[in-house]
C-alpha cells in the first residue's frame, strides 16, 4: 500500500516518510471515472438493474442502456463488472433462504389465482428435492391441446444445476406451448414417478394420448407405471444422432450401407416391409451380433416411424418442441440464477411466449388468408382453421395437381384407389373410401399422425364429388375455436385463467393510469398543478381508507408489491421422501423450513476453485466486498 507522511511547519510541508509500493501516476480527467473513489452505484441504478435483470436483460445490456441514458459510459460512475458484481451479491443474499423464497412466490401466485398449482418434495431433513408448478392458463391449455406432449430434462441452467423439465405441446398455431414444468434433484425413476403423479393431479387426472421423450430408462419405467395407456415413443432425432458414432465404421467399410439404412427408416410403408428390409440389411453387412442395432431392433415399436404413423402425435417425431422451449428460456436464466429468480423469469418468459399466441389468434380472427382457388372446400378450410393450419391443408390441396389415381378395387360402396405423385412415381399409396359414410383412409396415415388430411385423400374426395371436408376430418385443436369452452378441475370448479381483483392486478392498473397522468401533467405548469393536487388528495383519501380497512402496513413499500408473503392457509403441497419410498401425506406449513438443495454436479466435473480475494487472499469472495479491506 502506498503511504506518505508530512510535517507542517510555518505553512510549509515536509515529507517525513514515503512508501512507494503500489504507487501510480495521477489519473487523467478522461480516466477519472475509472478511479475507485469516483465509482458510485446509486440506489436508482440498483433498482433499474434489479428490474431489468428480472426481465431477462443481461448485465452487458444493462450497462449499454444506462450509458445511453446518461450520455456516455464515463458519466455512469460504474462499469459493467460493477453491475455483474451487484447481481451476484443479490443472489448471495438469498443464501439459505432460496427455496423458501421460491415457496413464497408460489404462495403469492396461488393467492392471486386459486387455480395456480404447485407441489414440492422434500427429503427427511427438509431439503428441497423436487418441485412442480403450473398456472391456470397452462392447465386450461392442456385440456385444449394436451393430447400429445413432449417431455425433456436436458436443460440445467440454474444455480443448483437442477434439471429443468417442462411438459411441452403444440397449439392450434403450431407454436410450442407449456403445460407446467419442474425442477428435479435427479433423473431417477422415483423422481419421475413423483413428478408425473403431481402433474396428473393438476390436470384433473387426464392422461395424454401420446408422449415423446428420449431413451432414458428411468423415464421409460416411470411412464409405463404412471401412464400405462399412453402411447410412448422415443425421439427419432436423438437416435439418428447416434448413428455416426455407433455405425461410423460400417459407413466407411460399406458405401452402400447408408442407402439401405435410409430405406429401412424412411421408405417403408408397413411394419412387415420394415422387418424384412432390416433383416436383409443386418445379414448383408454381417451385423447380427452388433449390440446397439439389436437394442434398436428390440425397441423398434418405440421409434420407427412405420410403427407410430397411425398414432396421433400432433406431427411430432422428436423432442424438438421441448428443446425449442429450452432454447427460448436460456436467454432469461444462467448458471447463477436462484430458484426464486428462475420461477419468476420463467413466468415472464411464458408471458412473452403467450403474447405471440394472442397475436396469431387476433390475426386468424380478423384477417382472411390468401386462397389459391375458388373451390368450396378451400374456402371452408380458410374459415375453419387458423392461418398456420390452413396453409398446411392448402399445401396438400395444391399437391393434388401432381397426383395420379387408379381405381384398383370396387366392392359395393367401398372403393380402393392407388395414388402416385409425379415427384416419385415408384411410391404408391392406397386410399380406401366408403361412399355411404364419406370415410377415407390412406396408407400414409398423415391424418392419423398429424390431424391433417393428405393430398391422397383430397384427390379421392375430388373424384367422389365431396365438396366440403367432412366433420370427422376437422380436429377442433387445429381450428380457430380450439380454445372456446369452460374447463373444470376434478372438483368440478371452473379453472379461470385470469383472476380478477387481485392486489397485483390493481397495482398494475394503477401504474398504467399513473404513468398516463404524469405524462399529461408534466406538459405545462397549469396541468402540473392540477395533477399534483389530484395525486395529493388521492393519497390522503387512500391512506384514510386503508386505515379504516386495517390494511395499512408502514413497513411495506411500493417496491415490494407482488412480493409479499400472502397466507393461503395451513395446508402446503409438500411431500417428504425417504431413501426407498415416497410418503404422500402433506406436511403443515408451520412445521416446515425448507433447506436449499445441494448443487448438482455433472458427471466427470472436477472441483471448482472459488474466487480469490486480492485483499485478504482468501477464497470465496471478491476484494470490493472484503470485510478486512479497510483494516489493511
Amino acid at each position: 500500500m502506498a503511504k506518505i507522511e508530512f510535517q507542517i511547519k510555518d505553512g510549509n510541508y515536509k515529507v517525513c516518510k514515503f512508501v512507494e509500493e503500489h504507487n501510480h501516476m495521477l489519473s487523467t480527467p478522461s480516466r477519472k471515472h475509472l478511479l475507485r473513489s469516483s465509482k458510485n452505484l446509486s440506489e436508482n441504478s440498483k433498482r433499474l438493474i434489479k428490474s431489468w435483470n428480472k426481465s431477462g436483460i443481461k448485465s452487458s445490456q444493462c450497462h449499454n442502456l444506462m450509458a445511453t441514458e446518461a450520455g456516455g459510459y464515463d458519466k455512469l460512475g460504474f462499469d459493467e463488472e460493477d453491475i455483474r458484481r451487484y447481481v451476484r451479491n443479490i443472489a448471495k443474499q438469498t443464501y439459505g433462504t432460496d427455496a423458501n423464497n421460491m415457496l413464497d412466490y408460489f404462495k403469492n401466485k396461488q393467492a392471486e389465482n386459486p387455480a395456480f398449482f404447485y407441489s414440492i418434495q422434500l427429503d427427511e431433513s427438509a431439503q428441497l428435492c423436487n418441485c412442480f408448478w403450473v398456472d391456470a392458463r397452462a392447465r386450461v391449455d392442456y385440456f385444449n391441446f394436451g393430447d400429445a406432449i413432449s417431455f425433456d430434462t436436458t436443460y440445467k441452467k440454474n444455480k443448483y444445476l437442477m434439471p429443468f423439465a417442462p411438459f411441452t405441446g403444440v397449439n392450434h398455431h403450431c407454436q410450442s406451448i407449456v403445460f407446467g414444468c419442474s425442477l428435479l434433484v435427479d433423473e431417477t425413476e422415483a423422481s419421475f414417478i413423483w413428478l408425473f403423479i403431481e402433474w396428473l393431479k393438476a390436470m384433473g387426472n387426464r392422461h395424454p394420448s401420446s408422449i415423446i421423450t428420449d431413451q432414458d430408462p428411468a423415464m421409460k419405467a416411470a411412464i409405463a407405471k404412471v401412464f400405462p395407456n399412453t402411447n410412448h415413443r422415443f425421439c427419432l432425432w436423438h437416435i439418428l444422432q447416434k448413428v455416426p458414432e455407433k455405425l461410423g465404421h460400417v459407413y466407411r467399410e460399406h458405401p452402400t450401407f447408408k442407402s439401405k439404412w435410409d430405406k429401412c427408416i424412411y421408405d417403408t410403408e408397413f411394419p412387415e416391409e420394415f422387418e424384412k428390409n432390416w433383416t436383409e440389411m443386418i445379414e448383408e453387412f454381417n451385423l447380427v451380433n452388433f449390440e446397439w442395432l439389436n437394442i434398436m431392433w428390440a425397441q423398434r415399436q418405440m421409434w420407427m416411424p412405420v410403427f407410430l404413423k397411425g398414432t396421433f402425435f400432433a406431427g411430432m417425431s422428436t423432442t424438438q418442441r421441448s428443446e425449442s422451449m429450452n432454447s427460448f428460456f436460456k436467454d432469461w436464466v444462467n448458471k447463477h440464477t436462484t430458484l426464486r429468480d428462475f420461477v419468476e423469469k420463467y413466468d415472464m418468459a411464458l408471458q412473452k411466449r403467450r403474447e405471440l399466441e394472442i397475436r396469431q389468434d387476433y390475426k386468424s380472427s380478423t384477417e382472411q388468408p390468401i386462397r389459391s382457388s375458388r373451390s368450396k372446400m378451400e374456402k371452408q378450410l380458410s374459415n375453419v382453421f387458423t392461418h398456420k393450419m390452413f396453409k398446411k391443408f392448402q399445401r396438400e390441396l395444391i399437391e393434388t395437381i401432381s397426383c395420379y389415381t387408379k381405381l384398383v378395387e370396387h366392392d359395393g360402396s367401398t372403393k380402393k384407389y392407388e395414388i402416385t405423385n409425379d415427384s416419385n412415381m415408384k411410391k404408391k399409396y392406397v386410399v380406401s373410401y366408403v361412399e355411404d359414410e364419406q370415410l377415407a383412409k390412406c396408407t400414409c396415415c398423415k391424418f392419423e399422425f398429424e390431424g391433417i388430411v393428405c393430398q391422397h385423400i383430397f384427390i379421392v374426395f375430388k373424384l367422389e364429388h365431396v365438396l366440403e371436408l367432412p366433420a370427422r376430418y376437422i380436429m377442433k385443436r387445429w381450428t380457430k375455436d380450439a380454445k372456446y369452452g369452460v374447463v373444470h378441475d376434478v372438483h368440478n370448479v371452473e379453472i379461470k385463467c385470469n383472476a380478477k381483483n387481485t392486489m397485483t392486478m390493481r397495482y398494475n392498473n394503477l401504474m398504467y393510469l399513473a404513468n398516463k397522468l404524469v405524462m399529461t401533467g408534466a406538459m405545462y405548469e397549469r396541468t402540473h398543478d392540477i395533477v399534483e393536487k389530484i395525486i395529493t388528495n388521492g393519497i390522503l383519501e387512500s391512506e384514510k381508507i386503508n386505515r379504516e380497512e386495517g390494511l395499512q402496513d408502514k413497513n411495506q413499500g411500493i417496491s415490494n408489491i407482488g412480493e409479499r408473503d400472502i397466507d393461503v392457509g395451513d395446508d402446503l403441497n409438500v411431500t417428504t421422501v425417504s431413501q426407498h419410498n415416497i410418503r404422500d401425506q402433506a406436511e403443515p406449513t408451520s412445521s416446515i423450513t425448507i433447506v436449499d438443495p445441494k448443487i448438482i454436479r455433472a458427471k466427470g466435473s472436477g472441483k471448482r476453485i472459488g474466487r480469490k480475494c486480492r485483499t485478504c487472499h482468501e477464497i470465496g469472495h471478491d476484494s470490493p466486498i472484503c470485510s478486512k479491506r479497510k483494516k489493511i
